[in-house]
This record gives structure tokens, C-alpha cells and sequence, in this order.
């Protein structure tokens, strides 16, 4: 999740990456996507600030924080309660339980087959699952800059739907393979 302070990991939660894809009564959904536009509506929504708070050292991914807007909805729990994300291991008891009751009232993910976006990350596909090489499956939208900094946009960004396809020098299903490869996400314009 991207802020005007950073870019942080909700603490707690693992969540489908962007270009990750679900099955659901036989189609293939973007559950990756779907998880993403539901933290955006929830802060185009928001009357009041978002906050982040980093979690310590002791962090299972570098960056992570708690997000909150007005301090009471918690981003993590609301991804978790729609059956967005999935619980991890460190994550509260109050986590694991919006988990388990999204998982029984199919909410979400849970209403398809999926693989755990850890899994996911480390290559593991659903049988039949579409191709995410460089095609249009994976929505992350790598270029250079004029100066040639090296930068990329995902769906949500302003502008992503205005770059060109002859600007497009890769395409990435996920932040961190992004990242892996030099590439980095531009500092946000808006504040919030």
C-alpha cells in the first residue's frame, strides 16, 4: 500500500498480489485487483485521515505497518472480514478470527480456488491458470522516465490508463517482482 510517507505492508495480513488470479465457479477472477480497488474505495470513501503506524523491527516484511483510517478502521481487518486476505501466523487473534468467518460465509477469496499469495510468490499457479508472463494478465506497467529513471504503475495510479503501450518496456504481476528488478513506484502527488 502505497502512502504520501511510503510504501508499507499491512501488518499481519498477506493479500492476492495485483496480476494474481482466482477460479471461481469455473471463470477466472482478479482477485488480486479485487483486494487492491476495495483499499482504494475504502479511501476514496474516508472522511478522515489515514494512518499508518510502522511495526517494529521484528516485522515479517520490511516496511510493514498497522493502517488505519481515523484510527478505528483498521485496513488490515476490513481486507480480512471481506475475505480479501488471508491471516498470517504473527497476526492477532481478532485477524485470524475475521478470517475464519470470511472463510465460512465464502466471502471473497474464499468463494474460489486460489493460492496463497505466498505460494503465488513463489511461482505456484492453479492447473490451467492464464499465462503471466509479459501479457496483459499482469496489470503492473513498468517505463522509463524522460530522464531514464526506471519506474512502474499499477492500475490504481493516476495515469496508468494514459500510458501508451509503445511506452511499456515490461510488465510485472506483482510490487515485489517490480522491485526485484530496479524498478520503483513513483512518490505519490496526492497527500492523503
Amino acid at each position: 500500500m502505497q502512502t504520501a510517507e511510503g510504501v508499507y505492508h499491512l501488518f499481519g495480513v498477506d493479500a492476492p498480489e495485483l496480476g494474481q488470479r482466482c477460479l471461481r465457479a469455473g471463470r477466472w477472477g482478479t482477485c488480486g485487483l479485487d483486494a487492491a480497488f476495495a483499499l482504494n474505495r475504502a479511501l476514496g470513501l474516508a472522511l478522515a485521515p489515514l494512518v499508518c503506524t510502522p511495526v517494529g523491527e521484528a516485522a515479517e516484511r520490511p516496511g510493514t505497518a498497522t493502517c488505519a483510517i481515523n484510527q478505528t478502521q483498521d485496513l488490515a481487518m476490513m481486507l480480512l472480514s471481506q475475505g480479501l486476505a488471508l491471516a498470517l501466523p504473527t497476526a492477532p487473534a481478532s485477524y485470524k478470527e475475521a478470517e475464519e468467518s470470511a472463510r465460512a460465509g465464502r466471502l471473497g477469496i474464499w468463494s474460489t480456488d486460489f493460492v496463497r499469495p505466498s505460494n503465488w510468490r513463489r511461482g505456484g499457479r492453479l492447473p490451467d491458470a492464464p499465462v503471466d508472463g509479459t501479457g496483459p494478465v499482469c496489470p503492473i506497467k513498468a517505463m522509463t522516465t524522460d530522464d531514464g529513471t526506471p519506474i512502474y504503475l499499477v492500475p490504481l495510479d493516476p495515469g496508468y490508463d494514459k500510458i501508451e503501450d509503445s511506452a511499456i518496456v515490461t510488465r510485472f504481476c506483482s510490487d515485489d517482482a517490480a522491485e526485484a528488478e530496479g524498478w520503483r513506484r513513483p512518490p505519490l502527488s496526492d497527500p492523503r
